[in-house]
């Protein structure tokens, strides 16, 4: 069981009784921080109100938990991004770990089991209907936009997922060795009460044991033979590789991609494709309703300027769809994932 919130009359709304703070990754406006207010509200967790707070990027999320952890029961959505099984797991053993040695009031943290938010949006029965009515298109017109898009992301793809496996290697070697001390006899760095009193760790005796924690951490980065991985580089390039290879062969008939792929990237580039193949309340002009010229705009800022705008509008429709679909149908594939989310938010 979590532990009570040691000072919930400190959290910022006011009291935190029968309160659970929900943290997630995105802006506030994002798709996350607003599909899981207005879940949150027809999926309540016995009851209790759910106060949602986005924090930007999954750091902030963590900062953030420290910050009101103590104040108010504390929950934690992140993104999946490209983590294998057992990266993920060691994901949710860092937050158990620093939950329980942090004092925070902790109910849980779950990943998505797809890659963010946004590829749920993507599957056929939120994208199609929302897109073909925004834009007056057919579903035909959408599914060829996902093609194309699916295609030119491959590279940018394949690229952060082979980031993300070196990153995860490099937890490995850490060099928190160096806080480690290979003379067992010494003492710890900081000050610690004995039965003498409060004492600390000669200065000199630490510098000592320096080199030989130094060496241990070679040990980890290096070998005879040079430097291992992920230091080494081959692990990445064929991360890079076998992703590229598979993933050219996704279409929009492809089911995994709907879960692997980077969502936000995709519905960026459909929207996009649909803006330029005519006018429409997306046009730049709206006395002259015509196609979207993206390349005609002098840079990426207005680019992202006006793509925000469009996005802005589609979002409340791409929300408001899934939140239907996944708590009025129990059949749903997608119903067990969120009803563990309300079990990690009941506590």
């Amino acid at each position: 069981m979590p532990v009570e919130p040691i000072f919930p009359d400190k959290y910022p709304p006011g009291t935190s009784t029968g309160v659970v703070a929900l943290l997630c990754e995105g802006p506030v406006e994002g798709y996350e921080a607003e599909f899981l207010r207005e879940w949150s509200t027809k999926a309540p967790p016995n009851g209790r109100r759910v106060d949602v707070w986005a924090c930007g990027t999954g750091a902030g999320v963590r900062g953030m938990a420290d910050s009101l952890g103590r104040t108010v029961k504390t929950a934690v959505v992140l993104d999946r991004d490209f983590h294998d099984e057992d990266s993920s797991k060691a994901v949710y053993k860092e937050w158990a770990t620093d939950a329980e040695k942090m004092g925070w009031s902790f109910l849980g943290v779950r990943m998505w089991n797809r890659n963010e938010i946004e590829n749920y949006f993507l599957e056929e029965d939120v994208l199609l209907p929302v897109m073909t009515k925004a834009f007056g298109c057919a579903d035909q017109d959408v599914k060829n936009a996902v093609d194309s898009a699916l295609k030119l992301l491959v590279p940018f793809q394949a690229l952060q997922a082979a980031f993300q496996k070196t990153r995860d290697l490099w937890s490995d070697t850490d060099p928190a060795v160096l806080l480690q001390a290979v003379d067992k006899t010494l003492p710890s760095y900081k000050p610690a009460w004995t039965v003498t009193g409060l004492t600390g760790i000669d200065p000199a005796r630490l510098e000592k044991d320096l080199p030989a924690r130094l060496v241990k951490w070679r040990s980890e980065v290096c070998d005879k033979g040079g430097l291992r991985e992920p230091w080494k580089g081959n692990a990445f390039l064929a991360a890079y590789a076998e992703a590229v290879k598979k993933w050219s062969a996704f279409s929009y008939a492809s089911p995994e991609w709907r879960t692997t792929l980077a969502g936000k990237e995709v519905l960026k580039l459909v929207r996009q494709q649909l803006c330029a193949a005519k006018g429409g309340w997306w046009s730049e002009d709206e006395t002259n309703r015509q196609p979207v010229a993206w390349s005609a705009m002098k840079n990426n800022r207005l680019r992202d300027k006006h793509d925000r705008e469009v996005e802005n509008t589609l979002r409340p429709d791409f929300v408001g769809r899934l939140v239907e679909l996944v708590v009025t149908n129990p059949t749903d594939t997608r119903w067990a994932e969120f009803a563990e989310l309300s079990a990690i938010l009941a506590g």
